[in-house]
């Protein structure tokens, strides 16, 4: 009896493990297109669909609009797919790729976040794009600027008081737009030739 009662809860954890929800990035209960629909019923490719739109996100905090119309011409062409699954992951991981190259790099290896401050910026796609575009602006500024050991001074100080922040989202976001302006006046000031 107890060995029949511990496969039956084995089986019942196994078939929850396998029944799990699938999340994409949007709201599958709305999906209502086929290539909706194929993205909802399949785990990769949903989970494509996740990479995919936190990939776009980084790009498009760093570039603007222009990324915009680029995954919005994207999308349309999805459509050329319409269920077939394997054509879906191509075109999602052929799209992931090419997002993932534009971006610029952050200030720091997300794979490896030692404080929550880090942690944080790492989870928030928000927080990524900020630090990115700041990391740009200041290597520029450290390029162009003659006296570049004040600069580096002045970020190590700037990166103390960004600590403070630990996990606070609004907190750190204040903090990079207000350093990102911060260096963007210096920016306008300096040439460097990359």
């Amino acid at each position: 009896m107890k060995k029949f009662t511990l496969l039956l809860a084995l089986l019942s954890v196994v078939a929850f493990a396998y029944n799990k929800p699938i999340k994409a990035s949007f709201n599958c209960d709305s999906a209502s297109t086929p290539t909706e629909k194929a993205v909802c019923s399949d785990a990769e490719l949903a989970n494509l669909d996740v990479q995919l739109e936190k990939a776009y996100s980084i790009v498009f905090h760093t570039f603007g609009q222009g990324s915009n119309v680029k995954q919005k011409k994207w999308i349309n062409g999805l459509s050329s797919c319409f269920s077939d699954v394997k054509c879906l992951k191509d075109a999602y991981k052929a799209r992931i790729k090419e997002l993932n190259a534009k971006r610029p790099k952050l200030s720091f290896d997300c794979a490896n976040p030692n404080t929550p401050t880090k942690e944080t910026v790492c989870l928030n796609s928000d927080l990524t794009g900020l630090d990115i575009k700041l990391n740009m602006i200041y290597l520029y500024v450290l390029c162009g600027f003659e006296e570049n050991e004040i600069i580096k001074q002045d970020q190590r100080k700037w990166l103390n008081e960004l600590s403070t922040c630990f996990s606070d989202v609004k907190c750190l976001k204040d903090a990079y737009k207000a350093r990102t302006s911060e260096l963007g006046a210096i920016a306008r000031n300096v040439y460097c030739d990359w």
